[in-house]
């Protein structure tokens, strides 16, 4: 194999990793400096109300919350956890890992919330995850330009 083909090799290795990786990599939760009611309803009729939040209330561990809603003094939402049990015997004996999907319909005081987090665009990230893969493949192409 000739040292052009394998150079072409890397470029096209570099690239399809490099757009696996952007595919996932343009967003982020952001803090909120808002109240709460303001983030989960806005008076704005330019913003729309976000599907999910991530909520951090008197427990350390931050919950997602999908659909949030506000009632009369606490924060609602539905809350998607998954478990997995492994090795269950299937039909005709195979086995395989089995996944759980639950979703419960939770609520917390408005008092108790300590911080709301939004999952939006980060020009950051973008310019991270664009902007090195796309550098390596400018230069490696650069590098191996033969002209015709």
């Amino acid at each position: 194999m000739s040292t052009l083909a394998r150079t072409r090799r890397v470029i096209a290795l570099v690239a399809s990793i490099a757009l696996a990786t952007l595919s996932t990599s343009c967003s982020s939760w952001h803090t909120q400096t808002r109240p709460v009611r303001e983030v989960i309803q806005p008076t704005d009729r330019w913003q729309t109300p976000p599907s999910k939040v991530r909520v951090r209330g008197a427990a350390e561990k931050p919950v997602v919350l999908h659909n949030p809603s506000i009632g009369e003094d606490s924060l609602c939402g539905i809350v998607k956890t998954e478990s997995w049990i492994p090795r269950q015997v299937g039909p005709y004996g195979s086995r395989r890992d089995v996944v759980i999907f639950e979703e419960r319909r939770t609520t917390m005081p408005l008092e108790s919330v300590r911080s709301v987090e939004v999952r939006s665009f980060s020009l950051k990230k973008t310019a991270i995850y664009w902007g090195i893969p796309l550098g390596i493949f400018a230069a490696l192409v650069a590098a191996t330009w033969e002209p015709l």
